[in-house]
């Protein structure tokens, strides 16, 4: 009696333990999504070495005037000199988005940058959330419109005054913009050494697919 007892307790908890080998349950697919800046909103904020400071705050990306770049760094010219922020956009809703209750796997910002000084150049990444989203002068200031969180690193120019592709991987600051639940994954560029200059051009043929900044997400 008490041997078929303990048979059927040994039944009783192997049964469910055989159902939870994850077959009828597998892991969700890995989806990719790449986006495009909006170059709409795409700009930066250009801070003078004067007392007191003027600012100068350019948004959208035009062809008449031809405005298809966006800087960051420090100007080096004595007096007037001053130092560049750029902020890029980019809409994570509507079909080719990433949904509010996906879970990223990585992220990874393609741009390409001309730099006047060639070498190893140290970017501050700040995950920012400049809404409405017409920038503001006041959104240059680190200490005004604050970082949810950012990443430093060096991108490495082989040669100056030459376009490169450099790849940043953003995967902290992405997986905080969708904790926050941000319809936007917006930034802000920091260069500490020359200027960097970040293709943003408007034409939607050939130009912009090929060379505007671009966030491919993978989530589940």
């Amino acid at each position: 009696m008490k041997k078929t007892v303990l048979v059927a307790l040994m039944m009783a908890i192997l049964l469910p333990l055989a159902g939870c080998g994850g077959h009828d349950n597998p892991p969700p697919p890995l989806l990719t999504t790449q986006i495009l800046s909006d170059p709409v909103y795409d700009g930066d904020i250009f801070k003078d070495n004067l007392l007191p400071p003027a600012f100068t705050v350019t948004q959208g990306m035009t062809l008449n005037p031809p405005v298809q770049s966006v800087f960051a760094g420090i100007d080096s010219t004595p007096v007037t000199g001053g130092e560049y922020r750029a902020f890029l956009d980019f809409f994570l809703g509507g079909t080719a988005g990433v949904p509010l209750n996906a879970v990223i796997d990585s992220a990874f910002l393609d741009m390409f940058v001309t730099s006047n000084v060639a070498g190893s150049i140290p970017l501050t990444i700040d995950l920012v959330s400049f809404q409405p989203p017409t920038l503001q002068y006041t959104d240059f200031e680190r200490a005004i419109l604050g970082a949810w969180t950012f990443t430093t690193l060096n991108i490495n120019i082989n040669q100056p005054n030459i376009a490169q592709k450099v790849t940043i991987d953003v995967t902290p600051l992405m997986a905080e913009a969708q904790r926050q639940g941000f319809q936007d994954f917006q930034v802000r560029i920091l260069c500490g050494v020359g200027i960097i200059e970040i293709d943003d051009p408007t034409d939607p043929l050939v130009d912009r697919g090929q060379f505007a900044p671009l966030l491919q997400v993978s989530y589940f």
